[in-house]
């Protein structure tokens, strides 16, 4: 198995494990956070690690970008895997999450209306002519919408890939430029 791939699915899994195990403890949302700061570091990890098996096992020196090519697909391999799981866990595991979230946003937007009458003036001309229920039902749908199992793992991808990339160029720059001097 290549480092890339072999590391990527090494820190998945171990997100997956701690996401599972955080969901037994049963911690709400600050497991949210937690898993949004592990998959930060996990994915740095997978990748730096990779670069370094990559570097070892090299006879000769290679281009920049080549290093870059090889720490994103341990990226993408890392980031399209989680992106899977998302979905399993939001659809199957945890479905009661995205709910549990809309029914907090919707509670914070409608304190938010309290005095409707004075409020609907400064909001957009769509929402002026709606009572206080439709605007909150407008609401709920939208941000039903926004949690829904499909749309979670969508963005997740979308924002593992970006930061991937980032860390990429990042990891692959930093790697050159000093780990290699003390090795």
């Amino acid at each position: 198995m290549k480092a890339t791939t072999k590391y990527a699915l090494v820190f998945a899994s171990l997100w997956i494990i701690l996401k599972i195990v955080l969901f037994q403890l049963q911690l709400g949302q600050d497991s949210f956070i937690i898993g949004i700061f592990a998959n930060l570091l996990f994915i740095l990890l997978a990748i730096f690690l990779s670069l370094i098996e990559l570097g070892k096992q090299r006879n000769q020196p290679v281009s920049f970008l080549t290093d870059v090519k090889a720490s994103a697909q341990s990226a993408m391999v890392y980031a399209v895997v989680i992106a899977a799981f998302i979905f399993v866990y939001n659809s199957y595991i945890d479905p009661g999450f995205g709910e549990a979230r809309v029914a907090s946003i919707i509670e914070f937007e409608m304190a938010k209306v309290e005095d409707w009458d004075n409020i609907k003036s400064t909001l957009p001309a769509d929402f002026q002519n709606m009572t206080k229920e439709e605007y909150a039902a407008k609401t709920r749908e939208h941000f039903e919408k926004q949690y829904a199992p499909i749309r979670q793992a969508t963005m997740s991808l979308l924002g593992l890939v970006v930061t991937g990339l980032l860390y990429a160029f990042l990891i692959t720059f930093l790697y050159r430029k000093v780990w290699s001097k003390f090795r």
